[in-house]
């Protein structure tokens, strides 16, 4: 079965991403999240009803069940990693249990799409934007889903190729990949990737 790895630039690539999504996700689909939301779990299940959409998150003011969160990872045909403030996914899915856990399902053939934050995660270096945090952009080990690689979601707004090369320089990685909001690219075993909404920015040092 063929690794399928799908990283969305923005919300606005929910539209041409779904299609292709859908042939390839299964029945049930754990959509992780790093806060409560019922109307993002609303979304997610009006945009998918042919599925069953387990939405993962920690209580508002508490800490996220590692076992609850584990055993829907576990019983999932696809994992769907939402937006959000990426230094939150990073603490709650980028490392520990659930990290390998991820990563190994991954391996496995199930499906995994992440959407900005989603996406960054999903990285060998995740970025955590200060567009997040307030901070200084900085880089963590992510769950490595593709490897040799950086990405540059909500690319025009967060620096465009500027910003991409300069990162590509600094962490001495080769290929960069931008993305506007509205686009997705989509991996099969870490292959050429086809993209959904409009072409991708892509640079090879």
């Amino acid at each position: 079965m063929p690794r399928q790895l799908f990283l969305l630039g923005g919300m606005e690539a929910l539209d041409a991403f779904t299609k292709p999504w859908l042939e390839v996700c299964g029945e049930r689909v754990a959509v992780l999240s790093y806060a409560p939301s019922e109307r993002h779990a609303a979304l997610y299940r009006q945009r998918w009803p042919e599925c069953r959409v387990d939405f993962i998150a920690p209580p508002a003011g508490g800490e996220l069940d590692t076992d609850q969160a584990a055993a829907a990872i576990d019983d999932a045909s696809a994992i769907f990693v939402a937006g959000g403030d990426t230094a939150q996914y990073h603490r709650l899915y980028g490392s520990g249990p659930l990290h390998e856990l991820i990563r190994a399902r991954y391996q496995s053939g199930v499906p995994y799409a992440g959407l900005s934050a989603g996406a960054l995660l999903a990285m060998e270096q995740c970025l955590i934007p200060g567009a997040d945090s307030g901070e200084p952009d900085r880089f963590c080990p992510g769950l490595g889903l593709l490897p040799g690689t950086l990405l540059g979601v909500h690319f025009a707004e967060w620096g465009g190729a500027a910003t991409l090369h300069r990162q590509l320089r600094e962490r001495q990685v080769r290929t960069g990949w931008g993305l506007d909001d509205h686009l997705t690219l989509h991996f099969r075993d870490e292959g050429q990737p086809v993209s959904y909404g409009g072409a991708a920015f892509l640079i090879r040092l």
